[in-house]
């Protein structure tokens, strides 16, 4: 593979609002950098930004120069546009060589004042209430005998967290444990599983509504990963597995890697000659942002895997004052910028800024999409992240807590090696049969002897062979 390939873009679009009119221009900003250290880049010259209908088709579609990681342009939205929601694409050609995840896509609203009064009654539909949670054990899967973490996330109807409180079963009918969600639906709680017995949950929302879903089955083997802080901020990593796994692995070292945005930059080799074995990760080396910690067998298999965020407490507060309140159309805005003091960070900066009418921008969330949450948390998990940038304000205390949580859920990993049944096994040669009769009787020559000969130019192969009462 070629080496450039270790190199890990991402690219941020920079709009003036959130919410159009048919005929308005959008203007953007695009900001493209290294995700190895966050630095503008210029890996890539060109940047693809495209307009995506609510039916999912391009209707629009741009290339754009990038000088240095930087670009600026603008597209022009057609009058007959309908109502909806859009959404804004941005890649690189680059990027296509990896999963569409880091792709940059936001959504957002554009009004057609000339559309039909029916065309918005009817996109607004009564959904009937609708629970789903998923459950996601920590570091992969569950391990009989084995005590571990298991996350779960309960969505409604529209995809958003809702609290649910409820109780663990067995399928004898006993209660395990009870749980109850902490941040937008997402919580934990601690199951050992016993092998022969299945494991489900009854929750329930805040309108009583109530669901049954099955608990993931365990493992007969393996190992299960924890991760906790301990005082100094570092990662406490803590490795279980069975009784039954433990012979499998006499004399062999694991090996335990924190990675992120493809450079390892930790290991450690473990012997586990114990159920348990807990190792001290530092992770003052480690840039800001999430990282993953992966164990690895002898054979270098992957058999858990865990994503944390890593943080180094430098939040910095940038203060904005402006010379007016109330400014009129087209009236010039005067901005002062700096930072909070003793910020021990260079007076350099590249920005971009947008003045816009109140009405414009999409007031639906408190905590929108951000460069810095779309840089360090919405581009490295699967699925849209609900109020991206709670977790990186200060003002909100639990925020490293709630954060490690989406990470458990949205970030969970396991393999698929795991779950696969092997249909076809290894062929070690081939068979050859046959049965032998008489020429002129359907009648099985017992004892005889068949010759079987497979001639090569060397390590040619003769043998004898009796028949049996079948003739075979």
């Amino acid at each position: 593979m070629d080496d450039s390939l270790e190199i890990v873009e991402k690219v941020y679009l920079h709009i003036d609002r959130d919410c159009y009119y048919a005929g308005d221009d959008i203007w953007f900003k695009a900001y493209l950098i290294d995700a190895s250290d966050r630095v503008l880049s210029n890996h890539s010259n060109n940047l693809h930004v495209e307009l995506i209908s609510p039916t999912s088709k391009i209707i629009y579609s741009h290339i754009i120069r990038l000088d240095e990681g930087l670009g600026n342009g603008d597209f022009w939205l057609p009058e007959n546009l309908k109502s909806g929601r859009y959404r804004l694409r941005a890649y690189t050609n680059y990027m296509r060589n990896f999963d569409d995840q880091l792709f940059f896509n936001k959504d957002i609203t554009i009004i057609n004042s000339s559309d039909k009064i029916e065309v918005f009654s009817d996109s607004v539909k009564y959904i009937k209430n609708k629970l789903e949670i998923a459950f996601f054990p920590e570091g992969g899967s569950l391990v009989d005998y084995v005590s571990s973490i298991v996350a779960f996330k309960a969505v409604n109807a529209l995809g958003e967290g809702c609290e649910i409180s409820g109780e663990v079963y067995s399928s004898t009918g006993k209660l395990v444990t009870t749980f109850k969600s902490t941040h937008l639906g997402m919580g934990t709680f601690s199951l050992n599983p016993v092998p022969g017995l299945n494991y489900y949950i009854i929750a329930r929302n805040l309108n009583g509504d109530e669901v049954k879903s099955e608990i993931p089955k365990s493992f007969s083997t393996g190992f299960a990963l924890n991760i906790s802080r301990n005082d100094s901020n570092d990662l406490a990593v803590t490795i279980r597995t069975n009784m039954k796994t433990l012979p499998q692995i006499p004399d062999h070292d694991l090996t335990l890697t924190i990675s992120a945005r493809n450079i390892s930059y930790k290991a450690a080799v473990l012997r586990m000659n114990s159920l348990s074995k807990r190792y001290i990760f530092p992770t003052e080396d480690i840039p800001e942002g999430i990282a993953a910690l992966t164990l690895s067998g002898p054979d270098k298999l992957p058999l858990c895997e865990r994503l944390v965020y890593i943080r180094k407490n430098e939040d910095y507060r940038v203060n904005i004052e402006t010379n007016k309140t109330i400014y009129k159309q087209r009236d010039s805005v005067s901005l002062k910028i700096s930072l909070s003091e003793n910020s021990g960070i260079a007076q350099e900066a590249y920005l971009s800024l947008s003045a816009t009418e109140k009405i414009s921008s999409n007031s639906s969330s408190k905590f929108r999409s951000t460069i810095s949450s779309w840089f360090l948390l919405e581009s490295d998990v699967r699925g849209p992240v609900e109020d991206p940038s709670y977790y990186f304000d200060p003002s909100n205390s639990n925020r490293f807590e709630n954060l490690d949580l989406l990470l458990l859920t949205q970030g969970w990993r396991d393999f698929e090696w795991k779950y696969k049944n092997l249909n076809f096994p290894p062929e070690t040669g081939f068979t050859i049969s046959g049965r032998i009769r008489k020429t002129f009787a359907n009648v099985p020559l017992e004892n005889s002897k068949v010759i079987i000969a497979l001639l090569r130019n060397e390590n040619s192969i003769i043998c004898t062979l009796p028949t049996d009462s079948s003739g075979i």
